[in-house]
């Protein structure tokens, strides 16, 4: 309180000394300018020195006597016991926690707990039994009055209170001075242990555990002697307790300090576990077990395996040899428990490679065991055939010359892995018994090697006495096979011939199992190497037989086919087929004749040669060959047969008929027509042939009407196999017609043959049926044609009347689809029952109920597009849009979302708006996501789902949103005024940080704005432009604000801003250029004229047009032109134009057909007059519009040229383009950059002899 009292005066003081030194300032008022201001004087001469202050002084210091009870005796004594009892006093004593080493945090924990609690009693026991008995006598409040015991009371509760916080503060300190860094030697040494526990390598305790058990202590200080009664509350039995809480600082000092000095104590173990951690966590985080496993899948050798595992063992090793102990300043880290969980880590891991070693070596041993027990089994085994004695032989050769040296050599890699497993590893006594077999396999096979090549000795004996047996047999048989061959010399009989080849084939079967014994005899031979056996008596015995065989099947062919054709059925016969069988016949047999000729004449030679007399009976008998003479008559046979086919092929002709046969029945005199017991051998017997060459004519006729028939049949057949192909359209479940273009080409085909096969003089007899056949392909042709026609109108009116508001908006025409739908689906159903194009095509009426389909969907197309001309009269921008655009849009009716997609079509700058809950419109948005707030909400509810009612609305809220926008920025103007000079330079330092999207695109299109203006200025300064009449200033793009309306100035023209929200878009740079172009687009637009921009391509001519009617706040549409358009599609445009106001820039103009531009001139100058004439409504191309006069066409033209050699216009367009791009994207300093810029556009020019004022942003 008096120091309270003390800092009031001094305050005091210290404001009159202000108000003093401010009284003797000069003050500031007229007519005291010139006078001279003297220094302040030092000291404060003549002021006043009496004391009136004194009286005061007294009153308040007798107050204070009688009030502050400090001064009282009582409390003295107070303070005494206090500072005899606590001064030296602490709750808990950490002298001799140093002592004890290192301690564990569960017994600090208690140890310092249980002190709390001795201390605590301790000092109610002293200290506070004393101060009880100082109040309990009665001199103790001597002096106080009755109405200030309260007040004494609490004093002494605030000082017992304030010696208590003050022990409990000192402990505190106490205990946080251990931790002094300075001082290492009273730290505390705590106990912790690095623990393996399911592979996680961590400290036990944890640092946090040790963090919250250190600050435990502070924690447990502060709630010791938190229940001391005050004096007045024992005195009187009440329950009030002494505040004695530690202040909150003292607690966030103790404990940042605790936390800091523990981190810093932390530091020494936790770079001793990084250790830990670096060299040997990859035992325990899955590094070790990933890269076994991927060892493990690769093929190694058995040394790599040793040294992976040795690698183990020696990492074992190490981690058994760390300190078991670890001492730090604060830490005393036990380690053991993180060494035994590495270190049997380790173990198991080389343990694992080493049971997969020995695995391996296990299965190789058995292997070898294996391979051993197959040779003395393969050795032993007494072969049966001389075959499998050479393979036993020669297998025993290559395992004792090669495999026993291999398999050696296995063995003694065996035992040097036996010799290292022996050091790491325990083998069970199986192993021990296949290690041993392993071993002794060298000294076990020499015998079975000995006992083998008895075997085969005696296996060899046997197979050679066989052997001999076998070719004596052979011999005997090829003698008794040649016999029988020369017996086939005497067979002559035709009437034998089934019999022959049964023989022949009896004897070939012998020859050929004679030819397999041979085959086996010569492989026995070769295996048993002796020179191979040979039998040319076999060989020959197959080459005389092969033409004996060759013969007698072609013979009993022959007498099988003349059975068949002569008495088989007469009208099954084919003339032209028996011709070629009976002439190959004859070729065959003669040649037959012919070889059996010359092998005979070779014998007879031979014969010449070895016998000179010979008897006349045994020339006769050589001159004669019983297979010749056979061979002749059945040559003659085929000639007499031969002369009967012209017959067959007359009367067998397949296009005989009925009136065929009457014909000739007619020149014999009766009845020719064959029945089925007529034959061939009928047939000839009735002596026809001076008739034949009346036959042949009537045959010949038969013949083409046949082919004609045929032709015509086949047409027929071809559609039964040619169906529709019908798809689903759509999930209709609808079928539509596809593929149409195959079926109509083979009707064009196969009218063109019906109409050339009925000019034949043949057709006659089925003259009505061509004629038949001939119309009904002509109607289906006809149906097809209709029926295509119908489905393309379907399918493209369907989406549009499946919409229910365009059946409202259209009832009439949306019943007459109804009514050609329910046809259309009645076709298509029996279509898709059964869809071979004639019974397709059969359904009676379908042609009229297609063209009645056709006159229908005509009157709907009239009507729809009468529909939407009117919805295109409402909203004039409908007019830019093509019919399936607008027909997306209007069958939205009732879901005005499902309208956003098509918004940007008929505003430029909207890409959605902002629907409320309710569908009421509230706000529109750009493409580049700029949000702009409507000056009112639009219901669309309220136009009962004409969308050209809300949308109208959209455009006129736009534009009054716009323009009020415009008004209110208008009103931040003169505040903004002092801030124009450094906006620019503002607005790079904000490019050159970090920006949101479009709040760059903002920045651009200011800096555009910006940078031109600034030069502006700078050439009207330049050029001493001084009044608001000069040409300079008049020439500049100026905005007004006029009548509550902005106004845009140019020249002499003046023209109202469109409001047209156009979206946050750049703007096109602002060249010297680019002002004339604007002042003569302006200077047109405002005569009621067009514009006409002509130029490169490249040069901008689009993009200046376009950035003017952004200037003006105007849509602008971009039309491209092209030699396909025509007056109709133009005269639409316009109309779009003149009703909405909008501008529109042809591009290359000059591309339309001359015949179009005549009448497009026409139709620009309808509008231009209508305008001129300041109409309100005007007929254009027989329709009354409603004329908006701020509508304008501007034309672009590319010239043709060969190229360029000089920057178009001049170097100063190009440095204004360029200098503000420089600025726009932060390229400094401008001046160097330019100059490179005009190096590069110059090598340019004189390379490709072009430029283009597109490229100079990208570059």
């Amino acid at each position: 309180m008096q120091r309270q009292l003390y800092l009031l005066v001094i305050k005091e003081l210290i404001n009159m000394k202000k108000v003093v030194r401010n009284v003797l300032i000069k003050p500031d008022v007229k007519g005291l300018e010139y006078e001279e201001e003297a220094a302040l004087p030092l000291l404060p001469l003549g002021l006043d020195f009496s004391r009136p202050w004194h009286n005061s002084f007294i009153q308040a210091r007798n107050q204070i006597r009688s009030n502050l009870h400090i001064l009282h005796p009582t409390m003295k004594t107070l303070l005494d016991f206090g500072c005899t009892a606590l001064s030296t006093f602490l709750i808990v004593d950490f002298s001799s926690f140093r002592l004890k080493g290192p301690v564990d945090l569960e017994s600090l924990k208690t140890d310092v707990s249980l002190s709390c609690s001795k201390a605590e009693e301790k000092i109610l026991n002293t200290w506070y039994q004393r101060v009880v008995s100082l109040f309990t006598q009665k001199e103790t409040l001597k002096g106080v009055k009755l109405d200030q015991v309260d007040s004494f009371y609490n004093c002494v509760s605030t000082l017992m209170s304030n010696q208590l916080k003050e022990l409990l503060r000192r402990t505190v300190e106490a205990f946080v001075k251990l931790f002094d860094p300075e001082d290492g030697n009273c730290l505390l040494l705590f106990k912790m242990e690095l623990t393996l526990d399911e592979n996680k390598m961590e400290f036990y305790p944890s640092f946090q555990d040790l963090e919250e058990a250190i600050l435990f202590i502070v924690n447990r200080i502060g709630q010791t002697l938190q229940n001391i009664q005050t004096v007045r509350s024992w005195l009187m039995g009440g329950t009030t307790t002494l505040d004695t809480e530690l202040p909150n600082h003292v607690i966030t000092w103790a404990t940042s300090t605790l936390k800091k000095s523990i981190r810093d104590n932390l530091e020494g173990p936790k770079e001793y576990f990084e250790n830990y951690v670096e060299r040997y966590g990859w035992l325990v985080d899955g590094t070790a077990q990933a890269r076994i496993e991927r060892f493990e899948a690769e093929e190694h050798s058995f040394d790599e395996y040793t040294a992976f595992i040795d690698e183990f063992f020696t990492l074992k090793k190490e981690i058994l040899s760390l300190p078991e102990m670890a001492y730090f300043p604060m830490i005393s880290l036990n380690c053991e428990d993180l060494k035994q969980g590495l270190a049997n880590n380790a173990d198991t891991f080389a343990k694992m490679l080493l049971d997969r070693t020995v695995a391996n070596h296990r299965e190789e041993s058995k292997e070898i065991c294996r391979e051993f027990e197959a040779i003395k089994e393969r050795a032993l085994k007494v072969p049966e055939t001389t075959e499998e004695m050479v393979e036993a032989r020669a297998y025993i050769k290559n395992v004792k010359t090669k495999g026993i040296q291999e398999l050696l050599i296995r063995i003694k890699e065996r035992y040097r892995q036996m010799d290292y497993f022996l050091d790491v590893f325990l083998f069970a006594p199986e192993d021990i018994a296949l290690n041993a077999a392993v071993l002794l396999w060298p000294k076990k096979i020499n015998p079975i090697f000995d006992e083998h090549d008895d075997l085969i000795e005696q296996s060899k004996r046997k197979g050679e006495q066989e052997l001999i047996q076998k070719c004596e047999k052979l011999m005997v048989e090829i003698d008794k096979l040649a016999r029988s061959v020369a017996e086939f010399e005497e067979y002559s009989e035709l009437d034998c011939m089934q019999q022959y080849v049964a023989d022949l084939r009896a004897l070939q079967k012998r020859i050929q199992e004679a030819d397999e014994t041979v085959a086996v005899i010569n492989k026995e031979e070769i295996l048993l190497e002796w020179q191979l056996s040979e039998f040319p008596l076999l060989s020959n015995l197959k080459v005389e037989i092969e033409p004996y065989q060759k013969l007698f099947h072609l013979i009993l062919k022959w007498q099988k086919a003349e059975k068949r054709w002569m008495d088989g059925t007469f009208l099954e016969l084919n003339g032209e087929s028996m011709e070629a069988e009976v002439d190959e016949f004859f070729r065959e047999i003669y040649k037959a004749s012919r070889l059996f000729q010359q092998k005979k004449k070779k014998i007879q030679q031979e014969l010449k040669k070895t016998t000179q007399h010979r008897t006349a009976e045994e020339k006769a008998e050589e001159e004669t060959n019983p297979t010749v003479t056979m061979c002749s008559s059945v040559l003659e046979q085929i000639k007499d047969f031969k002369e009967n086919i012209p017959t067959v092929i007359i009367f067998c002709n397949p296009g005989m008929r009925a009136r065929h046969w009457e014909q000739m029945s007619n020149i014999v005199g009766y009845d020719l027509t064959p029945d089925s017991g007529t034959t061939l051998r009928k047939v000839l017997k009735q002596n026809l042939a001076p008739y034949l060459e009346e036959f042949e004519a009537i045959s010949v006729g038969a013949s083409k009407e046949f082919s004609l028939e045929k032709a015509m049949r086949a047409m027929m057949e071809t559609w039964g196999s040619i169906s529709f192909n019908t798809s689903v359209y759509r999930e209709s479940g609808i079928h539509i017609l596809c593929a149409v273009d195959e079926i109509q080409a083979i009707l064009d085909d196969q009218i063109m043959k019906t109409q050339t096969m009925r000019g034949s003089p043949f057709i006659k007899p089925f003259d009505k049926e061509i004629r038949e056949w001939e119309s009904c392909l002509i109607q289906t042709q006809e149906i097809i044609d209709e029926w295509l026609k119908v489905q393309a109108q379907w399918l493209y009116l369907e989406p549009i009347f499946s919409s229910e508001d365009i059946m409202q908006q259209m009832p009439e025409e949306g019943r007459l689809f109804q009514t050609v739908d329910r046809h259309w689906r009645d076709v298509m159903k029996y279509c898709v029952k059964d869809p071979k194009v004639l019974v397709a095509t059969s359904l009676v009426g379908l042609l009229e109920k297609l063209q009645n389909c056709n006159e229908l969907l005509d009157k709907i197309m009239r009507g729809l597009n009468a529909y939407l001309e009117k919805k295109r009269l409402f909203f004039p921008r409908f007019f830019f849009l093509s019919n399936d655009e607008m027909l997306e849009i209007l069958s939205e009716t009732k879901d005005p979302l499902r309208v956003q997609p098509h918004l940007k079509k008929c505003f430029e700058g909207i890409a959605k708006l902002h629907f409320l809950p309710n569908l009421d419109i509230k706000a529109m948005y750009s493409s580049e996501g700029e949000r702009v707030e409507l000056i009112s909400t639009i219901s669309t509810s309220e136009a009962r789902g004409a969308v050209e009612k809300w949308l109208i609305q959209v455009e006129d809220n736009m534009l009054k949103s716009i323009r009020d926008v415009i008004a209110r920025s208008r009103m931040g103007l003169k505040d903004y005024y002092d801030k124009l000079q450094l906006q620019l330079n503002d607005i790079v330092e904000l490019v050159r940080g970090k920006l949101s999207k479009q709040t760059r695109t903002t920045l651009g299109a200011l800096v555009t704005i910006d940078v031109h203006a600034r030069d502006v200025i700078m050439e009207m300064i330049e050029s001493g432009v001084q009044s608001e009449t000069d040409f300079q200033w008049l020439a500049q793009l100026r905005y007004y604000w006029e009548s509550e309306e902005v106004r845009v100035c140019i020249i002499n023209c003046n023209v109202k801003y469109a409001y047209e929200y156009l979206g946050n878009s750049p703007r096109l740079v602002i060249t010297p250029l680019t002002d004339r172009c604007y002042r003569t687009l302006i200077g047109a637009f405002y005569l009621n004229l067009g514009g006409a921009p002509e130029g490169p391509a490249g040069t901008g001519k689009t993009e200046t047009t376009k950035d003017l009617a952004k200037a003006l706040a105007v849509q602008c549409v971009v039309f491209n032109c092209s030699d396909g358009l025509d007056y109709l599609a133009m005269g639409k445009f316009f109309k779009g134009l003149a009703s909405s106001g909008a501008w529109a820039c042809f591009d290359e103009f000059n591309r339309i057909e001359l015949e179009v531009l005549s009448v497009v001139a026409q139709q620009i100058l309808c509008i231009q007059r209508a305008i001129q004439t300041k109409l309100e409504t005007f007929l254009f191309e027989g329709t009354e519009l409603k004329l908006n006069p701020n509508c304008f066409v501007a034309i672009t033209m590319n010239p043709g040229y060969a190229g360029r050699s000089e920057l178009p216009d001049n170097l100063k367009d190009f440095l204004e383009c360029a200098s503000e791009c420089c600025v726009r994207h932060n390229v400094q300093p401008v001046k160097a950059f330019l100059e490179k810029m005009i190096q590069t556009y110059e090598m340019m020019i004189v390379r490709h002899g072009n430029w283009y004022l597109q490229a100079i942003p990208m570059l």
